[in-house]
């Protein structure tokens, strides 16, 4: 008795393998298409049909749905006739396919008036052979279309007797950007291209000399700073997607090197905070790299303490420019 009630358990027990049906947030650069797809994982044994309704926001987005390499031989069906809602359905012959793959790829556009830089792609229904699947949605975002600029201290305090001021450091921040941005700082009719630098994902930095000049030199690249310390001079950020140019604002020249505290002059807690970076406790910068060396050291603390203490009056990754 007991062991036919041991062993009935053991036939009721369910599958614990479910099918997956998921659309992965994704990132769309600029203007333009980019494709997302449904993947289905763990589908049922016998994986011979499927059904799936996808919805979206009609405002935002236009969408052309096609079936995936896992349907490529399938019969395939879709309905698009109500705005913001996809059904498809799909099936083969009998096999005995475990496999997981992309259900369906959809062709994704933001439309040129959207008032959102985010659209959800909601899986509202998915049925994979009879089994009802776990669904996870997605969404796409676009980027590439605006950008800020870090609001740090704008560049001050002439290096005498050489006329050189200290470097222009510009940080351009926008999350999941993966295309270089060109910066151009001006200042009168003086401009300069800078050079932009990825440091992590949507962080660029650039460095740029600066001479004090009683005349502009365009296009040499060192900016000419012929006004006075407290006025504020302009910094163009242009996003680039192809030949379009997709975003323009301004901000203020920003940074000085060895400043790690950011409080506006070289002083000793910049040199403790060199070392975190020497040692990794924090992210490195590259406008504290002041002995113009491959990496930041322990020599960059060792050189913001001369200059504090009046040893030196330019670092060498400034000397370096004047020669």
């Amino acid at each position: 008795m007991f062991i036919f009630v041991f062993l009935l358990l053991i036939a009721v027990v369910p599958s614990l393998a479910q099918p997956v049906v998921s659309i992965p947030d994704t990132v769309l650069l600029g203007t333009g298409t980019i494709i997302v797809p449904v993947r289905l994982e763990t589908p049922t044994e016998s994986f011979v049909a499927s059904e799936l309704t996808i919805e979206y926001d009609p405002s935002l987005l236009t969408i052309v749905a096609s079936k995936g390499p896992l349907l490529e031989e399938w019969l395939f069906v879709q309905n698009h006739t109500v705005s913001g809602i996809i059904r498809t359905a799909a099936a083969t012959v009998s096999n005995e396919a475990t496999v997981s793959g992309d259900l369906l790829l959809l062709a994704v556009t933001f439309l040129p008036d959207a008032t959102s830089s985010v659209a959800t792609l909601s899986i509202t229904r998915a049925i994979i052979v009879e089994t009802e699947a776990i669904t996870i949605d997605g969404s796409v975002t676009r980027i590439g279309v605006g950008a800020t600029i870090a609001a740090n201290p704008f560049i001050q305090g002439l290096n005498e007797p050489s006329g050189w001021r200290d470097t222009v450091y510009v940080e351009v921040i926008e999350p999941g950007l993966t295309i270089q941005p060109i910066v151009v700082v001006s200042v009168g009719a003086d401009a300069e291209v800078v050079p932009m630098m990825a440091i992590a994902n949507g962080r660029f930095v650039g460095m740029l000399p600066t001479v004090y000049s009683a005349s502009a030199q365009p296009n040499n690249g060192v900016l000419q700073v012929s006004i006075a310390p407290d006025q504020t001079q302009t910094i163009h950020i242009r996003r680039m997607v192809g030949d379009e140019i997709a975003q323009q604002t301004t901000s203020t020249l920003i940074g000085l090197f060895g400043d790690a505290s950011q409080n506006g002059k070289v002083d000793v807690i910049d040199a403790s905070l060199v070392l975190d970076m020497a040692v990794g406790k924090t992210p490195k910068l590259p406008q504290h790299n002041v002995d113009d060396g491959a990496d930041i050291s322990s020599n960059d603390a060792t050189l913001i303490l001369q200059k504090v203490i009046g040893i030196i009056d330019l670092f060498p990754v400034q000397s370096s420019w004047v020669e």
